[in-house]
């Protein structure tokens, strides 16, 4: 038998892992954003905190590509700016290669 707080708790673990005392913090960030990734804006399974690497302060949750995707970019908004740049600027250069099965 458990506590309502110690039932709670495990609903939280169960949903968010093992989070500790951050547990709390990702079901409201979680209830925040509507269980939508803070990017892409997709339904998150298993959310991720965002957080600044520098200042250490949470942004929010991001769902495992998103947050990948800023940690490849080192967080750097300048370089984010100028892939987005690239890819809405190259249409491609003609060639074409061949999908992957599966």
């Amino acid at each position: 038998t458990c506590c309502v707080q110690c039932l709670e708790d495990k609903k939280l673990a169960a949903r968010f892992g093992t989070a500790g005392p951050y547990r709390q913090l990702y079901a409201e960030l979680y209830e925040r954003q509507g269980g939508r990734c803070g990017v892409c804006l997709k339904s998150m399974s298993r959310p991720l905190l965002d957080h600044n690497h520098e200042t250490m302060e949470v942004r929010g949750l991001l769902c495992s590509n998103c947050n990948v995707g800023l940690g490849q970019f080192k967080d750097n908004a300048d370089l984010l700016m100028k892939a987005h740049k690239y890819i809405t600027e190259n249409a491609g250069i003609g060639i074409m290669v061949k999908k992957r099965k599966g």
